[in-house]
């Protein structure tokens, strides 16, 4: 897919642990990547690398993901200036276009859009500027990421986001409603097996993000406490890391908790598709955080949804897109743990509904939430803004 039509994907760094979308944006449509920063081998598949201009190169995973997250954390928390690419990038830009000569640029997060609106226009290159969460709610907060707005929406040719919430949002912000097009990053549905092992009791629970104040791990494990003393031989499996690790960790041990929760920390997708393979009820509390963060459209959601799990979630962001409330799971509103306790100890003891609303789940998400569909969405969309024909 995508191999005539030259793409460049532009964004601020990458990494295949953190920011997995991406990382299949890369592989699937075959692109190039333009990045103020790259990592060492961390983007191979088989035979195939993409091309890649970069300005800098990190040394270390661990290292380019904490700079990744503090990055992140200076753009929602602290004021700062329209994002402007860092010296030097522009040359690489420049040295790029002249080399690889792109049809299309995706923007991989609104803030890269912006940096590089002006350079595509330059050069007659199509930008389409993809939102995926943060740059559709806690940045808006920041007058002067909010001024460019208009003009990305005028000179973008299309936006793409991952949630008919999001849709609204920047509709409301002035963006045209034929420029906007609804497209969730999903999960390959296809390289998820249905579990046998969600009617298996007692019934295992599992929970996979990053342990933050977005996922709140808390309510979670709060919701689980309740569950369990109503069903003591439940468990709950946690992957995932972040600042809320050491928290949760401690909640654990003081409510003795520690032989019904195991918290693995970051784990690899083979080990997360074992977990799931092996699990009954997928489990995530995503709230508004203090800062207006919201979240996209959470890939895990989909992941699990594929293995066939009933999810219990709450009704945040683009989750009502993925869950449908009494179908193929339940929705409970953000911060209500008793609710979503209730609903935990009525699947618990009750493995046939389990399989149902997994069932149906999975055939919820391959309509909704099948990654093989919605690149393909999202290729039609470059492709029109390129002007290109096969």
């Amino acid at each position: 897919m995508g191999h005539n039509l030259r793409i460049a994907i532009i964004t601020n760094s990458f990494h295949p642990g953190i920011e997995t979308f991406i990382w299949r944006h890369i592989r699937t449509l075959r692109t190039d990547v333009v990045a103020e920063s790259r990592n060492v081998n961390v983007l191979e598949d088989g035979d195939w690398k993409p091309y890649i201009a970069s300005l800098y190169q990190k040394k270390s995973s661990k290292e380019s993901m904490a700079r990744h997250m503090v990055h992140r954390l200076k753009e929602v928390c602290l004021g700062i200036p329209a994002p402007q690419w860092p010296k030097g990038m522009e040359e690489v830009w420049e040295r790029y276009v002249r080399e690889r000569r792109p049809d299309v640029a995706l923007a991989e997060f609104a803030p890269n859009g912006m940096k590089a609106i002006e350079a595509c226009q330059r050069h007659k290159i199509p930008l389409v500027v993809h939102f995926h969460g943060y740059d559709a709610s806690s940045m808006l907060r920041i007058k002067s990421y909010s001024k460019c707005l208009p003009d990305l929406f005028k000179n973008s040719a299309a936006v793409v986001v991952v949630s008919r919430l999001m849709r609204k949002t920047l509709q409301d912000l002035g963006c045209p409603p034929s420029k906007l097009h609804v497209i969730p990053c999903g999960a390959p549905v296809t390289e998820f097996s249905v579990t046998d092992a969600v009617t298996r009791q007692p019934c295992l629970f599992l929970a996979v993000g990053r342990l933050i104040p977005m996922k709140n791990p808390i309510f979670t494990l709060r919701a689980f406490a309740q569950c369990a003393s109503q069903y003591p031989d439940v468990t709950l499996t946690m992957i995932g890391t972040g600042k809320l690790y050491g928290k949760a960790r401690k909640w654990i041990e003081n409510t003795g908790l520690s032989k019904k929760v195991r918290l693995l920390g970051h784990q690899p997708i083979e080990i997360v598709r074992k977990y799931m393979a092996k699990s009954g009820v997928f489990v995530q509390h995503s709230v508004t955080t203090h800062i207006g963060h919201i979240e996209g459209c959470p890939v895990s959601i989909a992941e699990a949804a594929s293995t066939g799990l009933p999810v219990i979630a709450t009704n945040h962001g683009g989750i009502p897109d993925q869950v449908i409330d009494g179908a193929t799971g339940f929705l409970v509103e953000e911060g209500d743990w008793k609710t979503m306790a209730d609903r935990m100890v009525l699947l618990a003891n009750n493995p046939e509904l389990r399989m149902k609303m997994g069932l149906a789940g999975r055939r919820n998400i391959e309509q909704v939430g099948n990654f093989e569909l919605q690149i393909r969405k999202l290729q039609s969309v470059l492709q029109k803004a390129a002007k290109f024909t096969e």
